[in-house]
């Protein structure tokens, strides 16, 4: 919300600079048709999305990034301004970095910074530190006579300067490494080859960078350790190429693209197993960890040929800025932003970098330098053009008025986002009716986001059973219902109704019939989930309880046998399948099951880290063996 804001206010100052001076505006460009056009087709998979609520969000973030670029094109008028944005990078990072490194001394493996995660701090290091690259591979070099020693010395002018950005660049250096982000390597390759190819020739690339590459896997340093430690000990090294062939296989079946910002929900019904886990399919992708793979999924294969469009557009205008006669500062800072924006569209290819808004700013920042400074250095004062004197007036005040509305738009998601995160404090600390109260609020300022009416169920659901006042199941049943009309994608809406509806089947104030209609609505809406989820072990262990108690035996047996096939490790339904081997006398079969779980319980008990883990290992082994013993003495 605070970043929309500040973006609504650049650019009401700007519509108030227009109106008040007439300044100029920028004609179209080679990258304003492409960005136009995604921005377009974005609309169109708004409009045909399962979840437009959420689609809609997306579109607002990818307008509200048009809008910082366009700004920063517009206000950007002199070589100075230029220099201003781009110092914001170094000062910036330089916090990020020492902050991590704070981190580092208290235990973090992995530093993270202000960032989501290492690899986003990475990936913006990554920018200062090839800007700072690029003011090195720039310093002149002059000889001067040491008459003192009577020879010839090579000594750098502004050198004060010039070791300030040796420590700079060190620093940096460092701070990327104690990252360990395999993919923040591929990327600062990239840039540092961008840099020193526009500096000394593409020849002298593969050589530099051959040295680089060699000190950073030949010197001990934390991303060596990660890179040599990740296969043995990590078996999610791997899972990046099952989720990028697992994107590519949607792409394939949903050509046009599936929505939206909506892979995290589609996701799920392409799963892959890890088989050293002890939950299977326990991971969730929210991303593929590629932008452009994302952007295929959701948008399609014109999505993606339109994305590959704008990056046409914007390595022939890095060639034009590279190919400008410039001043020495002027030229470096070119050259800087070009690496950055190279770093940055190539880590977006392995990894989720442009989720990070401070990233995404960021290349929008640095593609708007190389637009402007193309301008300048040209002085292409004619590819402005004025707004005209009789409609300024009236085009101010649609646009204002159109403003106005935006910003009424981002308060109000943001203050119900704000109600909502007040709810789940209240929710943790026990306070239900409270959370309730701050849920109800977040619905009404937007009802269209299926998280608040999820959150109102799950409140209300803890009130029924604290007090069974039937009133609060079924508001819950209701909120459900519309959170999963609203997102008919996620499987876990679906089997969330299917718990409640089976909780509801079983109050004892209800009639049979009543009950049994509860316990129907929770069959449909588990079979609903192991359609959306079909890896979710969970669904089809529910779904095959409710078999039971609707008597549809070999439909349970069927269900919880799926179950185990799935996760091998849930223990649960192995031990329901042993006591059914056992009911029916098949002893050396309930025998095989028991052993199982004791092996699988020894093996996996100490290793057991999350509440996922250990809830899988769950099983009553000894009542089982001793119910095994007693058939076979009964025998």
């Amino acid at each position: 919300m605070i970043i929309r804001l500040l973006i609504l206010a650049l650019a009401g100052v700007a519509l108030h600079h227009i109106h008040r001076h007439g300044l100029p505006v920028f004609a179209p460009r080679a990258l304003a048709v492409p960005i136009l056009s995604y921005l377009i087709w974005s609309c169109w998979s708004v409009g045909f999305s399962p979840y437009v609520h959420h689609s809609a969000q997306w579109l607002a973030v990818y307008v509200s990034y048009t809008m910082f670029l366009y700004l920063l094109v517009f206000f950007i008028s002199r070589w100075e301004h230029i220099l201003c944005v781009l110092w914001v990078f170094p000062a910036m990072a330089f916090f990020q970095a020492c902050l991590g490194a704070v981190q580092s001394w208290g235990g973090a493996l992995r530093p993270s910074g202000t960032f989501f995660n290492p690899n986003f701090l990475a990936g913006y290091l990554i920018i200062a530190w090839v800007m700072a690259l690029s003011y090195l591979v720039h310093q002149p070099v002059q000889r001067m006579l040491m008459l003192s020693r009577g020879k010839q010395v090579m000594v750098f002018s502004s050198w004060p300067k010039f070791l300030l950005a040796v420590c700079a660049f060190a620093a940096l250096g460092i701070a990327i490494l104690e990252t360990a982000s395999r993919g923040a390597l591929v990327a600062a390759a990239v840039g540092s080859s961008l840099v020193i190819g526009a500096r000394f020739g593409a020849q002298r690339v593969a050589v530099l960078l051959g040295f680089g590459l060699a000190a950073v896997l030949l010197i001990p340093n934390p991303l060596q350790e990660r890179i040599y430690s990740e296969h043995a000990s990590n078996p999610l090294t791997y899972a990046r190429w099952e989720m990028w062939r697992s994107a590519l296989q949607i792409v394939m079946e949903h050509p046009l693209g599936i929505g939206l910002g909506l892979y995290q929900y589609i996701y799920p019904q392409y799963a892959f197993p890890v088989e050293s886990q002890i939950a299977r399919y326990g991971t969730v992708a929210q991303t593929p960890h590629s932008e452009y793979l994302q952007i295929a999924v959701e948008l399609g294969v014109p999505g993606l040929l339109i994305v590959g469009w704008g990056l046409y557009q914007v390595g022939r205008q890095i060639r034009a800025a590279l190919g400008q006669r410039l001043r020495r500062l002027h030229r470096l800072a070119v050259v800087g932003a070009s690496g950055a924006v190279g770093s940055l569209l190539v880590h977006a290819a392995i990894d989720s970098n442009l989720h990070e808004p401070a990233l995404a700013l960021a290349l929008a920042a640095c593609v708007a330098v190389l637009v402007t400074s193309t301008a300048l250095s040209q002085n292409a004062v004619d590819v402005r053009s004025p707004v005209p004197h009789a409609y300024r007036s009236v085009g101010m005040t649609i646009a204002f008025v159109m403003l106005a509305l935006m910003t009424l738009f981002v308060v109000r998601l943001g203050i119900a986002w704000t109600y909502y995160e007040k709810g789940n404090e209240l929710n943790r600390a026990g306070d239900w009716v409270g959370a309730a109260n701050y849920y109800d609020s977040a619905v009404e300022l937007d009802p269209g986001k299926s998280l608040y009416h999820s959150a109102l169920a799950a409140v209300r659901f803890k009130q029924f059973e604290r007090s069974q006042d039937l009133k609060h199941i079924v508001v819950a049943v209701q909120q459900l219902t519309e959170a999963f009309r609203l997102n008919p994608l996620d499987g876990r809406l679906a089997g969330l109704l299917g718990k409640v509806y089976a909780r509801l089947s079983s109050v004892a104030d209800l009639g049979k019939e009543e009950q049994r209609a509860a316990l129907l609505s929770a069959e449909k809406a588990y079979e609903r989930a192991t359609i959306l989820e079909p890896f979710n072990v969970a669904h089809h262990w529910e779904l095959g309880q409710v078999y039971l108690r609707l008597d549809n035996d070999r439909a349970g047996e069927a269900s919880i046998k799926r179950a185990a096939e799935l996760e091998p490790n849930f223990l649960r339904a192995r031990e329901w399948i042993a006591r059914l081997y056992l009911s029916r006398g098949e002893l050396s079969r309930a025998q095989e099951e028991y052993s199982q779980i004791r092996a699988r319980q020894e093996r996996y008990l100490r290793f057991a880290t999350s509440l996922l883990e250990k809830e899988f290992l769950v099983a009553d082994s000894e009542a089982l063996r001793a119910a095994i013993s007693q058939a076979r003495g009964g025998t």
